[in-house]
């Protein structure tokens, strides 16, 4: 009878132990998924800023632009007038 429970609590003890060590891959698998994706949204964020940042500069540097060739034809008005 001793024989026969060592028996069925080792086969217990292992099926525990499969099961838990399966647990932990599983939770181990999604935890680098959740960091890999967390890793590149925080990429894509850093990627979307860039692109924000030289879209403004290239405004900036349209308005500039207009505001030079809109200066440059007030004083040419200015001087034909007088």
């Amino acid at each position: 009878m001793a024989r026969l429970m060592s028996l069925v609590e080792g086969f217990t003890i292992k099926r525990q132990t499969e099961e838990a060590l399966y647990c932990m891959q599983t939770m181990t698998r999604i935890q680098t998924q959740i960091y890999s994706r967390r890793l590149k949204t925080e990429e894509d964020k850093k990627a979307l800023k860039s692109q924000i940042k030289v879209k403004q500069s290239l405004d900036k540097i349209k308005v500039q632009r207009i505001h030079s060739v809109s200066s440059k034809s007030h004083v040419t008005l200015c001087t034909n007038h007088w």
